[in-house]
């Protein structure tokens, strides 16, 4: 961990910081280190998420092509389905809350116009 710097102190007679060299240094080892880490950090994306980030962009797209189904509503069902399944890790009593909350909300889009796609979720 980085020492701390004492705190702001004045010179009496010309107001001058008296640590301000100290703070100046601080701060360029903070940029230089920070500069590093960003850069490291870029270069783990670039190597890593990236070529996950692209492969599943071409899986939507390829959804898309085969199902003529908008990238927008296969994000709104891909969220519905991960919540399914991480309702399917909780307790008995957390996944009953979750089911029953997706049940309400889409009760609440269109009342009686809506299949129940909770109920087919939870049938699965």
């Amino acid at each position: 961990m980085a020492e701390k710097m004492a705190p702001e102190q004045r010179d009496g007679e010309t107001g001058e910081l008296l640590n301000s060299a100290n703070r100046q240094e601080c701060l360029q080892k903070a940029f230089k280190e920070v500069a590093e880490l960003e850069r490291q950090k870029e270069a783990l994306v670039e190597q890593y998420i990236k070529p996950i980030r692209d492969a599943i962009k071409k899986a939507k797209q390829n959804m898309k092509g085969d199902t003529d189904i908008e990238i927008a509503d296969f994000n709104l069902m891909f969220k519905l389905y991960k919540r399914q399944e991480d309702a399917k890790m909780m307790e008995e009593d957390d996944r009953a809350r979750v089911m029953d909350n997706m049940r309400e909300a889409f009760s609440a889009l269109h009342e009686g116009d809506m299949l129940d796609f909770v109920d087919v979720l939870d049938a699965a």
